[in-house]
């Protein structure tokens, strides 16, 4: 067994070296950092067509937007800024 580890994990390790590690699939976390204003506006949008409330939670935030909790965070902060739900 140690024999074919020793002798498997070089070619192994040379298949993943040659692999295209620049790029990205988007599977690696649910968050949309780069468009931000985007989601702001839908957010703004959700709120307006009343599928949102007034003063969303980040959570409700995230859950409607299917983002990460960082960038829901900042876009309750953004889209309601005097209000202190969830801190």
């Amino acid at each position: 067994m140690a024999v074919a580890i020793v002798t498997a994990l070089p070619i192994i390790l040379a298949a993943f070296s040659r692999l295209d590690h620049s790029r990205q699939s988007g599977l690696t976390g649910r968050t949309y950092s780069a468009n931000v204003s985007r989601l702001t506006e839908r957010t703004r949008a959700l709120i307006a067509a009343g599928e949102l409330p007034e003063a969303p939670s980040a959570r409700k935030i995230q859950r409607a937007l299917r983002c990460g909790m960082d960038d829901a965070r900042a876009l309750r902060d953004t889209v309601n800024p005097d209000t202190d739900i969830g801190r």
